[in-house]
């Protein structure tokens, strides 16, 4: 009796399950990659939020506290400063202030603009600081400006005659946009993906 070779090598049914199987496992991993974008506009969303949150609550505990979004050689900041003597209501940048915390919530290939209430156009942040100043009486937001980078003092954000705050902050990287929506009187931000 003879006995046939096992070691031919595989048949043709056997090596197109193979290459299904690969085809399967390579397009659920491109998938997968599509999403790492989604999640760092998410975590970015999330901690400017976070930060917001810790400057409101500053802000009620303290005279000033003003939150300053900008974008720096290795990531987009949040930082949030405080001044314990008389607040200033000018646009000036505070005198004795103290930076209370400072973090890097974001990539550089993060994009970040904001709407003004009462502006129909969105604004792109670049390398300016988009500062958000908090009342201590109920934590609601008081004034927007914009410090130009290398300047000392600050633009008030305004439309026409009255000051005006920023109504919306826009994270986006690639097809992502988480969208922040900021309540002028009590300081609260709710947070959704653009459509």
């Amino acid at each position: 009796m003879k006995r046939k070779n096992a070691d031919k090598g595989l048949s043709i049914v056997e090596l197109v399950v193979v290459i299904a199987i690969m085809t399967i496992v390579a397009a659920g991993g491109l998938s997968l990659t599509g999403m790492i974008p989604r999640r760092q506009v998410l975590g970015c969303a999330n901690e400017l939020v976070y930060s917001m949150d810790k400057t409101r609550t500053n802000a009620m505990s303290f005279k000033s506290s003003e939150l300053w979004i900008h974008m720096e050689a290795d990531g987009l900041y949040a930082t949030i400063v405080t001044n314990q003597s008389a607040a200033d209501t000018d646009g000036a940048v505070l005198t004795e202030a103290t930076i209370y915390n400072e973090e890097c919530i974001g990539r550089t290939d993060m994009q970040v603009s904001y709407l003004v209430s009462g502006a129909t156009e969105k604004t792109d942040l670049g390398t300016d600081t988009l500062v958000i100043r908090y009342d201590r009486t109920n934590g609601g937001f008081i004034q927007s400006y914009v410090i130009t980078e290398g300047a000392t003092t600050g633009t008030a954000i305004s439309e026409g005659d009255a000051n005006h705050t920023v109504s919306n902050i826009y994270i986006t990287k690639g097809r992502f946009t988480r969208i922040l929506n900021l309540v002028r009187l009590t300081g609260k931000v709710t947070a959704e993906w653009a459509p």
